[in-house]
């Protein structure tokens, strides 16, 4: 989600992977949209080039989901830097609720 275009239909996906995909034998398409913890988000599931990906699923009749900012992956960018504001914040709450369960 911080980078302009982050679904390209000229890209492989877009114009390889994408169109041989067969609704009636993929279930359903998960869209994560996930921004950099350094970046502005740019792209979400409703603007930007995802809302494009997603016009093109519904055109071909997949089913989808989308989510944006998705905790878990969020919270994978902190493996390699917990001082961030983001990770210390949310390792916080984590923390909490673990605390508040274990009692």
């Amino acid at each position: 989600g911080s980078i302009v275009n982050a679904f390209n239909r000229n890209s492989m996906f877009g114009s390889v992977e994408l169109d041989s995909l067969n609704p009636h034998r993929v279930d359903y398409v998960n869209i994560k949209v996930v921004t950099s913890l350094d970046e502005p988000q740019i792209e979400s599931c409703r603007q930007g080039s995802i809302a494009d990906l997603i016009q093109v699923l519904r055109s071909r009749g997949f089913r989808w989901t989308c989510t944006d900012s998705d905790p878990t992956l969020m919270m994978l960018q902190c493996v390699k830097d917990l001082t961030r504001p983001y990770c210390r914040r949310h390792a916080n709450i984590l923390l909490q609720q673990q605390n508040l369960t274990s009692t």
